[in-house]
């Protein structure tokens, strides 16, 4: 009778220490999930600042956008004013030979003009078209960011989850360890 209590007692002590390692085991699981929840927070917490860095930045461009706007149609306005005034002196050249010299020097000046305005165009034109593609990758990138966070949430969710089945998991390994241990 006392070998057998003792054989059950070995056993006993034998499945709690299987039972402890088990639990620590756990307890190491728990705590890499903990870690990799917050860095997960971390990480999300970064998209959002992200986020709002190129929501800023996409509000400047288009402010900047609509200042070129607003200087583009004033250049073509004075490029078409200047086409009127060079039609005008064609007009007065033909029709005033005598005062020819004095108007071809109003003609080279206004092309001169032409030129370093349709010079400017062309550099805003290439600025403007520059924004436009940059507009569009941090569009993308914008419409990109809420899948990311979605998938980062997905994830998180299902730590969750898994940190709590662990949890729950524990428990139960707890209560059957108190339960046992009265028949010891």
């Amino acid at each position: 009778m006392n070998n057998e209590a003792l054989q059950n007692r070995e056993s006993l002590e034998a499945r709690m220490s299987s039972w402890d390692r088990e639990l620590s085991n756990l307890k190491d699981q728990n705590s890499q999930l903990e870690i990799r929840h917050q860095e997960a927070l971390d990480r999300c917490k970064a998209l959002e600042e992200n986020a709002s860095l190129r929501e800023r930045e996409i509000s400047d461009i288009k402010a900047e956008n609509s200042e070129l706007r607003i200087t583009n149609v004033e250049a073509l306005k004075k490029c078409r004013s200047m086409h009127e005034e060079l039609d005008t002196h064609d007009r007065e050249v033909s029709e005033l030979k005598a005062e020819n010299s004095k108007l071809e020097g109003m003609y080279g000046e206004a092309l001169r003009t032409r030129e370093s305005l349709e010079a400017r165009m062309s550099s805003r034109d290439r600025e403007l078209s520059s924004l436009k593609e940059q507009n569009s990758r941090l569009e993308i990138r914008q419409r990109e960011a809420p899948e990311r966070y979605r998938v980062l949430e997905e994830k998180m969710g299902l730590q969750e989850r898994q940190l709590s089945d662990l949890k729950a998991e524990n428990a139960e390994l707890l209560s059957r360890i108190r339960s046992s241990e009265p028949s010891l």
